[in-house]
């Protein structure tokens, strides 16, 4: 083979080898080419992201704000409740006392009846009685000598024979009252039980109950639906003791003076 031959031979064998060097070169120059721009894309990427946890961010960073805010407010609002709670509770002893009446002031019930001094002249619209009265009492319409007595805050009357029963579901008593002791002729009167009062005795330790019945009663002009407390006699001398309970806004007691009142008569119209 002559030069020429060869240096063909050798130039058709070289032409791939030339190519595919080439072909290498141009894909090294490409692949870095793509992997910078996929690496730009995922840094854009992560740069968003990075924005976006930003904003969430200064978010509840707002979002705590306010809600520390509210927390200081409701803390504040609470703290002024108790602060107002406390001075109420430090104004109030001066309240309650201001509420109490003073020791030895009168309070706003019925005064009670005083006995009116000799000579005195009569308060207007009250009756004046002496402290020994002919009271007409229902039951049993009759007459009977009574002491009046503004130191007694209870009516009384002497019941002797004294037997508690029942009647249509309530609780009543019948005893025997002595209108004259010279007569010696008790009559015997059923009246309701209202209540029952414990009196004490005289060593000051509690007695036992009482009944207390109402009776209609009549002195003068007075005339009066009055409870008594029924038991021992009231008085050594008399059956019937008016107290304070009767007394009281209507009738002033003459100390001293005994039958101021004339004694009712059911047959005139006085």
């Amino acid at each position: 083979m002559n030069r020429n031959g060869q240096e063909l031979a050798r130039a058709r064998y070289a032409s791939p080898i030339f190519c595919a060097l080439a072909l290498a070169m141009l894909a090294g120059c490409v692949a870095p080419q793509q992997n910078q721009s996929a690496l730009e894309a995922r840094i854009e990427a992560l740069q968003i992201s990075l924005d976006q946890l930003q904003l969430q961010l200064a978010a509840t960073q707002m979002a705590l704000s306010d809600n520390q805010a509210q927390h200081t407010d409701s803390d504040q609002q609470l703290s002024e409740q108790v602060q107002s709670l406390q001075q109420r509770l430090e104004q109030l002893p001066q309240t309650v006392a201001a509420m109490v009446p003073a020791e030895g002031a009168k309070t706003a019930s019925k005064p009670s009846p005083q006995a009116l001094p000799a000579n005195a002249p009569p308060a207007p619209e009250r009756l004046v009685v002496g402290e020994v009265e002919r009271v007409w009492i229902d039951p049993p319409k009759a007459l009977i000598v009574a002491r009046i007595d503004p130191n007694a805050a209870n009516s009384s009357l002497h019941a002797e024979n004294l037997v508690k029963f029942e009647r249509d579901g309530d609780d009543w008593v019948r005893f025997d009252l002595m209108l004259d002791k010279k007569d010696q002729q008790p009559v015997t009167i059923e009246r309701e039980i209202r209540r029952y009062v414990r009196l004490p005795q005289a060593d000051g330790s509690e007695g036992s109950r009482h009944p207390v019945v109402t009776l209609r009663v009549r002195i003068g002009a007075a005339r009066e639906t009055v409870e008594f407390v029924l038991g021992d006699r009231p008085s050594p001398d008399f059956e019937m003791q008016l107290g304070r309970n009767f007394l009281t806004d209507v009738a002033l007691v003459d100390v001293g003076k005994r039958f101021v009142q004339p004694p009712y008569n059911p047959k005139t119209r006085n």
